[in-house]
């Protein structure tokens, strides 16, 4: 039978495996014959967190400095595919764990790394073939900013039109907001390396972040704005399209504050880097080296962010209730995690990759291998702090969205190493635009359902799904049909009688 789904039920567990088997696999054999056919100059080699396959800022080619320039070799395509092999596998035995929590805790892993691979290789294409025609009309000062406004009123337009479906929602929200975050990066992170005011001082540069924040926010506003107006001309006096509204509300809140995450800790990174470092991280440059005790002071901060995360439960109870405040909760330990998976992103760059001495693509692989067998450990760590109640709950899921941006920039750093070997440009964007397209299906039909899934101590705080509400919406419409039915039965009955 083939694998499917059919209404109101989720696929089988087996099912759902073996489509991860394939998505993957298809994606090392469509990627793995192109890349033993030349060699490349040595790449402009991101130096920071910006460096880890986003694509923010592709603008040059430099020559790399005591690295071998064939960088593309049988020996890295092999531990390429054994490396992928590996991953699944080990994918396979955590979805299949005995413990609940374990299975779930994997498979929002899967989601979340699934989702960065496919918003960072459909907005690589976004940025080298539209903002690329756009930059030649509006210039490149305007095209990022533009292209942030007109983004953002399509990804909250097009969670109006599916707000009725759950996870049609939390789909568009999650590629949306990924979007969205790798456009703020792409504007602001240029902003703070360009810019000679940011990039003097290290607090010059942090001053980006509250820019950043005051923008995004007012932007945030004025959505909230339309949507409230939207909302009143749509008002009705059913209880169940008042809570289809607050759901669709709630869905772009979950989108706005995914963006601010993302970016915020993408450049509260950068400032980390400039301090411990001496000088901002760039976003495209030569490779550079570090001083152990820089490396080590920089996966202590990644680590004490993580510990952070798990430090506002108490503020999260005191914030039940109140909007601005549950949001501020909100963005913060988002923020927080993000900068976490970011500082250890940076990390791995610093210290793995200047000590392997290996060719770009093999260390690469080495470093997306090291960071999805962490995160794995991780898995069972977070899980034991979630049996003995150490951890909230939605604090342990933004831990877990942000080792999915760690997994997600690592393995796609090692794709966009191979697909930059593709000749023409529009050859390699065809392919990107066809991994999206084939992994984006799967992951919406087998894999983000599973996601969806929530801790027992989450069920009292969520609002209603909006699947729940349409089924039970059909429900009482069917039993409003037989009421009716058995009301003309009974009046046609009655009239027989008085005959």
């Amino acid at each position: 039978m083939a694998c499917g789904t059919s209404r109101g039920r989720l696929p089988s567990r087996a099912c759902a495996t073996s489509t991860v088997l394939r998505l993957s696999t298809f994606l090392v054999q469509a990627l793995a014959p192109a890349a033993h056919n030349g060699t490349r100059q040595g790449s402009a080699v991101d130096d920071g967190a910006s460096a880890c396959g986003v694509g923010v800022a592709r603008v040059g080619k430099v020559e790399e400095k005591g690295r071998p320039q064939k960088v593309l070799s049988g020996t890295s395509i092999s531990v390429m595919v054994v490396g992928a092999v590996v991953f699944l596998a080990s994918l396979h035995y955590l979805v299949h764990w005995p413990d609940k929590e374990i299975r779930l805790i994997t498979w929002k892993l899967i989601s979340s790394t699934t989702s960065i691979f496919i918003a960072v290789m459909i907005y690589t294409v976004a940025l080298e073939e539209l903002g690329d025609n756009v930059a030649l009309v509006l210039g490149h000062g305007y095209t990022g900013s533009l292209g942030l406004l007109v983004l953002l009123l399509v990804v909250q337009a097009d969670l109006f039109m599916v707000r009725k479906s759950e996870v049609a929602s939390a789909s568009r929200c999650l590629i949306g907001g990924h979007l969205l975050g790798f456009n703020a990066i792409h504007v602001f992170g240029n902003m703070q390396e360009r810019l000679t005011f940011f990039c003097s001082a290290s607090w010059r540069a942090a001053l980006v972040i509250p820019l950043f924040a005051a923008g995004w926010f007012a932007l945030s506003w004025v959505a909230r704005r339309i949507r409230h107006m939207i909302e009143e001309r749509l008002a009705s006096s059913d209880p169940r399209e008042s809570q289809v509204a607050e759901f669709w509300e709630d869905q772009c809140f979950d989108t706005e504050n995914d963006v601010v995450a993302i970016t915020m800790g993408f450049l509260l990174t950068q400032v980390v880097g400039f301090v411990l470092h001496g000088r901002l991280p760039p976003l495209v440059g030569e490779f550079v080296h570090h001083a152990d005790i820089e490396n080590h002071l920089l996966f202590a901060t990644g680590a004490a962010f993580m510990l952070s995360v798990f430090g506002f439960e108490a503020l999260d109870s005191r914030a039940h209730g109140h909007y601005y405040m549950r949001r501020l909760v909100l963005v913060v330990r988002g923020v927080l995690a993000m900068s976490m998976s970011w500082c250890w992103l940076m990390w791995s760059r610093w210290h793995l990759w200047m000590t392997l001495h290996m060719e770009e693509l093999l260390a690469k692989v080495v470093l997306a291998c090291g960071t999805s067998l962490f995160c794995m450990i991780m898995v069972f760590i977070l899980d034991s702090l979630a049996d003995r109640s150490v951890v909230n709950p939605k604090a342990l899921r933004a831990v877990i969205q942000a080792f999915g941006l760690l997994i997600g920039l690592s393995w796609e750093s090692c794709f966009d190493a191979v697909m930059e070997d593709l000749h023409p440009k529009h050859f390699r964007t065809l392919i990107a635009v066809g991994l999206a397209l084939y992994v984006l299906p799967g992951w919406r039909l087998y894999i983000l359902p599973k996601a969806l899934a929530v801790w027992p101590l989450e069920m009292h705080n969520n609002p209603p799904s909006a699947i729940a509400l349409c089924k039970e919406d059909e429900e009482w419409q069917t039993e409003d049909s037989e009421d009716d039915e058995r009301q003309k039965g009974g009046d046609s009955s009655g009239d027989s009688a008085s005959e």
